[in-house]
């Protein structure tokens, strides 16, 4: 063989050999395909992905061809469509949690303010939201919330039937309800309104636990059974149409004139006096058959099942312990020989001659459902009734800022303090005045040992503490007629004769009671305790009055504002004639002038030098009052329906923190307001920052 032929042979060996290079594509190709179509990711973005790196290595327009293109640009096709369908509802979901979220945190915050303190499961809530603070004790009480007032609740109320009430069908959807429990749920360790999640719960731990208990009490004994209750609803109907259902008991009333048509009124009764609440262990008066009939409506438009998992979803994640012993059957039927009752007009007291005894009906027939439990007991509403022995509430005391809650030992009307900083007077509900502990506000002794004297609730404390003016009524020798007097705060001295004949349902006093000005009438009577030789000055004019603390002016109208010159007796300037002023006064410089009207504030500027007024501020409010802070020269205590501020009068903004509260009582000299709590039986002790005084005033203090 020579060597050409011998080349040949070893060159077609070696072709023979060779794989092309459109085989070693194909084959790379097949492989990499099934990697790819065996290993797709779950998740969408990941699909999309996935397959884009595929046809980016084998794209179609290859010139040795792609087989699997098709297929594989139709699982990314695919894939593409689930993630923008993901995006698309994650998009609406967080659209949904925006429009909602403040909603329902605006919702509790009101919810929360709404709180009862029952001395038992009572707890302290310390709350912030749109820069209003909150901070109150109790637990959340209130059933059928959603029917409360109040424009939180209205928007609620509005976002919720807007997405989730069919007004068509009168029923829940349960996609967009599902859709809402969804965003509303917020886990433990959850940011909210100034705190956390789980430090709000168990102020709501006890309605939300009762409203689970309904619900499982209902599941077992309701919806197996509603078939059944058809017939005897039309058996109802029947005993309607025939006039034989009697004389029911009073909480059957209503389903006598309504039953008939209205199956829900029927369920709600029948199963709010078959006991369905006691079986589980609820007390009475903790539910009601309102309670009842919203949750007949669930299991009608089939939502019950949905809110009874939400609820139970929150109990495992906020109260698992709990949620445990329902599970294991802790909770037996009802039965309490022993209760506590508490009212407005009592404490505290044991009820043990009270008993409860509900039997649930036995047999069938709708004429056993209408009798009467044996031996019923009813107790009125106003009254509080519980089943364990009261205990004492959480104490809540912040050393830092100094905010606290006092418990109320008697209804306070109002307070003034004294020259000391620890002298302290209230003003009570039924007009008498104390001497008020300032740490605990318990009555140390009545301000008057005159038996006889009795104040009649109209009192003015002059600016620098020294004086109470205050009208009053002399009982002794038949005598009753009306006068004033005044306490001197620093010895204890009475002044009276010098005004037995001043009437006043409206009181102002100047600096150290230089001053005194009394209104009864269309008159105003103006005496001078410092300058007994002048006589008492007589103006035709009434309305709220502020006398300056240092100059003789009076400041009086209602339905416009009024200067008068009291050296002359002239009325100097009228202005402004908008909303009738309810209540007015001076700063303790003077320097301002607040009156309150039915729905706004004024705030004007007294110029000294050419003694006149200048209109000032208007702050808009709707039922306001207030009082001038002691401590702190220009600067308003304004309570507008249920939050109180305090307002820069010169800028007329609000200064530091502003909180709820049911109305003002009273003010310290130390930067402390006093204010009725959300509850009725706490005061809030406020802590505010005073701010600093005139560089003239820290001048003087310095010379």
């Amino acid at each position: 063989m020579g060597p050409s032929r011998l080349w040949l042979l070893v060159l077609l060996v070696t072709l023979a050999g060779c794989k092309s290079e459109q085989e070693r594509h194909l084959e790379a190709l097949e492989a990499d395909w099934r990697r790819t179509s065996g290993n797709v990711p779950a998740g969408d973005a990941e699909r999309v992905a996935h397959f884009e790196a595929f046809l980016q290595r084998f794209p179609a327009q290859h010139p040795h061809g792609n087989p699997h293109a098709a297929q594989a640009r139709q699982q990314l096709e695919e894939a593409r469509t689930q993630l923008r369908e993901r995006l698309a509802a994650e998009e609406q979901r967080r659209r949904l949690a925006e429009s909602v979220r403040p909603v329902i945190e605006e919702a509790l915050f009101l919810l929360a303010g709404r709180i009862e303190d029952i001395w038992r499961d009572t707890h302290v809530a310390r709350l912030e939201h749109a820069g209003v603070h909150l901070v109150t004790r109790g637990t959340f009480m209130e059933r059928a919330w959603m029917r409360l007032k109040g424009p939180p609740l209205t928007a609620l109320r509005k976002t919720l039937g807007a997405s989730i009430y069919d007004t068509t069908k009168k029923r829940y959807d349960p996609d967009a309800l599902a859709k809402f429990l969804d965003v509303a749920w917020l886990p433990p360790d959850t940011p909210l309104l100034g705190t956390l999640t789980q430090k709000l719960y168990p102020v709501f731990r006890r309605r939300l636990r009762y409203e689970l208990l309904l619900y499982t009490s209902l599941a077992k004994n309701y919806a197996p059974r509603r078939e059944e209750l058809e017939k005897d609803f039309g058996l109802l109907q029947l005993l309607q149409r025939n006039h034989r259902l009697g004389d029911p008991v009073s909480y059957w009333a209503e389903v006598r004139h309504r039953g008939e048509k209205d199956r829900r009124l029927f369920y709600g009764y029948l199963y709010y006096r078959q006991n369905v609440d006691g079986l589980m262990g609820i007390a009475p008066g903790e539910v009601d058959h309102l309670d009842v009939g919203f949750w007949v409506r669930r299991f009608e438009d089939g939502t019950a099942r949905m809110l009874g998992d939400f609820l139970r979803k929150v109990a495992q994640a906020y109260d698992a312990a709990w949620l445990a012993s329902v599970d294991a059957g802790a909770f037996k039927p009802f039965m309490a020989e022993k209760a506590w009752i508490h009212s407005e007009y009592s404490p505290w007291r044991d009820a043990s001659q009270i008993r409860y005894h509900k039997t649930w009906p036995k047999g069938d027939g709708i004429e056993h459902m209408l009798g009467e439990d044996p031996e019923p007991t009813f107790i009125t509403h106003h009254k509080l009734v519980r089943f364990d022995p009261p205990e004492p509430p959480e104490e809540f005391h912040d050393t830092t800022t100094g905010d606290r809650l006092l418990r109320l030992p008697t209804e306070l009307r109002s307070i003034f303090q004294g020259p000391e900083p620890r002298q302290l007077v209230g003003l009570m509900k039924d007009s008498k005045v104390f001497e008020l502990d300032p740490t605990s506000l318990e009555q140390r002794s009545k301000l008057s040992n005159h038996y006889e004297l009795e104040i009649t609730g109209v009192l003015a404390m002059s600016p620098d503490g020294g004086f109470l003016v205050a009208g009053a009524r002399r009982w002794n020798n038949g005598d009753s007629s009306p006068r004033v007097v005044i306490e001197n705060m620093r010895n204890g001295a009475r002044e009276e004769e010098m005004y037995q004949s001043l009437t006043a349902t409206t009181l102002a006093t100047s600096e150290k009671a230089a001053i005194v000005a009394g209104q009864a009438g269309d008159e105003t009577e103006v005496r001078f305790r410092i300058q007994p030789e002048r006589e008492r000055l007589l103006l035709k004019t009434r309305g709220p009055l502020a006398l300056h603390p240092t100059l003789p002016l009076l400041v009086s109208g209602e339905q416009a504002t009024e200067l008068w010159d009291l050296d002359t007796g002239t009325l100097v300037q009228t202005f402004r004639e908008e909303t009738p002023v309810k209540q007015r006064a001076f700063d303790a410089s003077g320097r301002y002038l607040s009156s309150f009207g039915a729905k706004a504030v004024y705030l004007d500027t007294f110029d000294a030098e050419a003694r006149k007024l200048v209109a000032g501020k208007k702050l808009a409010a709707g039922t306001p009052t207030g009082q001038w802070l002691p401590g702190a020269q220009g600067h308003l205590l304004v309570h507008d329906g249920s939050v109180a501020r305090v307002v820069d009068a010169g800028s007329g903004e609000t200064v530091g923190r502003s909180v709820r509260a049911l109305g003002v009582l009273g003010t310290f000299h130390d930067g402390k307001a006093l204010l009725r709590g959300l509850n009725g039986s706490d005061a809030f002790v406020w802590s505010f920052e005073l701010p600093p005084p005139p560089e003239a005033e820290v001048a003087d203090s310095e010379e």
